[in-house]
């Protein structure tokens, strides 16, 4: 039987070499033959270029089809061998069990080509990639540019605070000095025109502290902790001392989240201190609340207070912005933006809500956790803690 199938593979009966239909012309055999040699050792040399590439290329995509790449190539090399052999040896047999092979590794590899298409096309070219590289060096270069041009900044603030504050300190004890000294022959307009120099140099310290604040917003160097909020809005309101009458309280569920708790120690305040403050009444009520979803929490910082009109709600949260005149109430204006600098650069989002006539505000932010593991959560509790004073 093996006899027969070898007959039939390399030496089948009745059937001629294919030199024999070349009349076994010197010149025509010999041109065949190189041909399919060269053609051969062409097609095997190609696989093996292929096979070191997909080796060395660790993070190549698509290996699969240059591995049929590679299998296919190699069947042509074997047919254009076999070619060669039948020249002399009627191997049409094994000629054709190579070729069948050939045929059904072309058709496996036509088929996932075809398949994979719409994915190669989403590769970039050399060109799009020239081009992405020399993006992110300009973005790299100006994040750079940007970074040094942020510290000399804050190296600037600070400087400036320090470097000014001393000479505005001297002028309103020079001012008091004075009013000291000529109070007994000044006139009435000269002593309010004294206090007022010291009311201005002590608003320009004010300025100079909140710019010093506003510069240094949303810098984080401490590590991440625990932080429970209702504990943290009780330190708050006990530090801020609410008028006799203000109600002051955080409702709902207290949570402890993963964060940083200085900057959100200083949002809050601020936004509390804001209520307290511009408040149109003697008795008032505010109250927080946060809730927690996919690691973003919400903070609600709500007053029945006048409220702010819509043509507000953007303003308010600019640099040096006040809605009431600043010889009425001392504020810098920079409390909102310190507020929001910091809050968008911890990755939340602030704003407010109000629409008077109807009275009160309400002032929102989101705040991201800090990535933690789940065993670094904190739990969930039931908490209501008021002031009332």
């Amino acid at each position: 039987m093996l006899n027969n199938l070898a007959r039939w593979l390399l030496d089948p009966s009745g059937l001629t070499p294919h030199g024999f239909c070349l009349l076994w012309q010197p010149g025509m055999i010999g041109l065949h033959a190189i041909s399919d040699v060269l053609t051969g050792l062409a097609y095997f040399s190609i696989p093996l270029a292929l096979a070191v590439f997909v080796k060395r290329r660790q993070d190549l995509v698509f290996k699969p089809v240059f591995l049929l790449f590679v299998a296919f190539i190699l069947l042509c090399g074997a047919g254009h061998w076999l070619d060669l052999l039948t020249l002399w040896v009627p191997a049409y047999g094994l000629e054709g069990l190579i070729k069948a092979a050939t045929a059904a590794a072309s058709v496996v590899t036509a088929i996932t080509l075809w398949t994979l298409m719409p994915r190669i096309l989403l590769l970039p070219s050399p060109m799009q990639m020239r081009e992405a590289r020399a993006a992110l060096s300009e973005r790299e270069a100006r994040a750079l540019e940007l970074a040094q041009v942020n510290a000399d900044l804050r190296q600037f603030a600070y400087i400036a605070s320090h470097d000014l504050k001393s000479p505005l300190h001297a002028i309103a004890q020079l001012a008091e000095w004075i009013r000291e000294d000529i109070k007994a022959v000044a006139t009435p307009e000269t002593i309010e025109n004294l206090h007022l120099m010291q009311q201005r140099a002590g608003r320009l310290q004010m300025l100079i502290a909140s710019l010093l604040n506003y510069s240094r917003a949303g810098y984080v160097k401490a590590r991440a902790e625990a932080v429970d909020i209702a504990g943290l809005f009780d330190n708050i309101v006990a530090s801020l001392a609410p008028p006799a009458g203000f109600r002051v309280e955080f409702r709902g569920q207290a949570i402890t989240i993963h964060t940083h708790r200085s900057p959100l120690e200083h949002v809050l305040r601020n936004l509390i201190a804001n209520a307290i403050q511009h408040h149109d009444r003697t008795e008032a009520e505010i109250t927080v609340s946060v809730r927690i979803t996919a690691g973003i929490a919400e903070f609600r910082v709500e007053d029945d207070g006048p409220g702010i009109a819509p043509k507000f709600h953007e303003r308010i949260f600019l640099i040096f912005q006040t809605l009431q005149h600043r010889d009425d109430q001392e504020a810098s204006g920079v409390g909102l933006s310190i507020v929001k600098k910091t809050v968008e650069r911890l990755g939340g989002k602030v704003w407010v809500e109000s629409a008077p006539p109807r009275r009160g505000s309400v002032f929102l932010f989101t705040w991201p956790e800090a990535p933690v593991g789940q065993a670094d959560r904190g739990a969930t509790t039931s908490h209501l803690s008021s002031r009332m004073l």
